[in-house]
């Protein structure tokens, strides 16, 4: 009875020393072992300009991740515009990438980084995907502040209105960009800020004040023009401080002078009492025209009376050298005649012969 007993435990030792296998894994899901890949683009957006170095790649790390066997993880470097493939992603994974902060630029700003259908499913279904990295340049940009100031005598004017204070930027250095310039209007005892691209130096001017009756702006004190090169740490400050006085009183206008009156005219020196003039008047040749059918020439008129110098007795009475008169009075009754009229008046005579053939003198008052 022992024998079997101890048979039946051998039994049993032998039973529980057959430890059965663990039981086999169950085959995967249909679709696991399936293959799959993932294309990454690099993209810049550059609206700026920005320069970039000649082989300057971006970063970009991946990580797809999921069932099925093993997870699919490293980096890939692409510069702009340029792409990458990988491939074998088994099973079904979620694939996400990340980029590493940009290398900077000089005067030009990385902005935020935007991807594209992220994360993308690799599976049976959706075997390739795409993801694109996107990066925005910008210009670099910082701070000019105009401070605008009153000296404490102008506290009439202190707060109220505005300054139209101008400004002139100019690169430096090898800053890229050309001048930037404008008009910032300032009120008094304030301050702005403009923005203005990296590198650049700054002048500031004033040159137009707001009116206020009875005062006048002295000639502007402006500091810290020009600046020091714009950056993207701290503001680069101007002030501006005017004094605001009272305007001086204009002196007044003086007349406009006119015109001076012309000289007056001197009064001509009448000549002696009984003075012959000295003038020769000048008698027309008025021709006589004999009556029709009479036959008689026409008589040379008398064309000078002038007398002789200091006598008052004509020189001639008979400028044209014809006959003498013949109405009985001698030529020499007629100059005494003549020379006593001409002591008063100045005449001039003419002859002239009528159609019975009597000659006869006429006297022109010659004024």
């Amino acid at each position: 009875m022992a024998f079997a007993a101890a048979g039946a435990l051998l039994a049993g030792s032998v039973s529980v020393g057959a430890v059965a296998a663990p039981p086999e894994k169950p085959d995967p899901p249909a679709g696991d072992d399936s293959k799959g890949s993932l294309t990454i683009e690099k993209k810049v957006v550059n609206p700026d300009g920005a320069v970039l170095p000649p082989g300057y790649e971006f970063e970009i790390k991946y990580n797809c991740t999921g069932g099925g066997r093993g997870d699919k993880g490293g980096s890939v470097f692409l510069e702009d515009g340029e792409s990458e493939t990988i491939g074998d992603i088994r099973g079904s994974k979620q694939c996400a990438v990340t980029e590493v902060k940009p290398d900077p630029i000089d005067f030009f700003t990385w902005g935020p980084t935007f991807y594209t259908q992220m994360p993308v499913l690799i599976d049976k279904d959706n075997p390739t995907g795409t993801i694109t990295v996107e990066n925005r340049i910008t210009r670099s940009v910082g701070d000019l502040e105009i401070a605008k100031t009153i000296n404490d005598e102008s506290e009439p004017y202190l707060g109220s209105g505005e300054f139209p204070i101008n400004y002139s930027c100019v690169p430096s250095g090898e800053a890229p960009g050309t001048t930037v310039s404008g008009v910032q209007p300032v009120a008094a005892g304030k301050s702005e800020k403009v923005k203005i691209p990296t590198g650049y130096e700054c002048t500031v001017t004033e040159t137009t004040f707001p009116s206020v009756p009875g005062f006048a702006w002295s000639t502007p004190d402006i500091d810290g023009s020009p600046t020091a090169a714009i950056n993207t740490e701290e503001a680069q400050m101007v002030t501006v401080e005017n004094l605001l006085v009272v305007a001086p009183t204009p002196p007044p206008t003086p007349p406009t002078p006119g015109p001076e009156p012309a000289p007056a005219a001197a009064a001509a020196t009448p000549p002696p009492a009984g003075a012959a003039p000295e003038a020769t008047p000048v008698v027309p040749e008025t021709p006589v025209t004999p009556a029709p059918g009479t036959g008689t020439a026409p008589t040379t008129p008398v064309t000078s009376i002038a007398p002789a110098a200091g006598t008052g007795v004509p020189t001639s009475v008979n400028a044209g050298e014809g006959p003498a008169p013949s109405n009985g009075i001698s030529i020499a009754m007629w100059l005494l005649m003549i020379a006593a009229i001409s002591a008063a008046v100045t005449w001039g005579l003419t002859r002239w012969t009528d159609t019975e053939g009597e000659t006869h003198m006429h006297k022109v008052h010659m004024d």
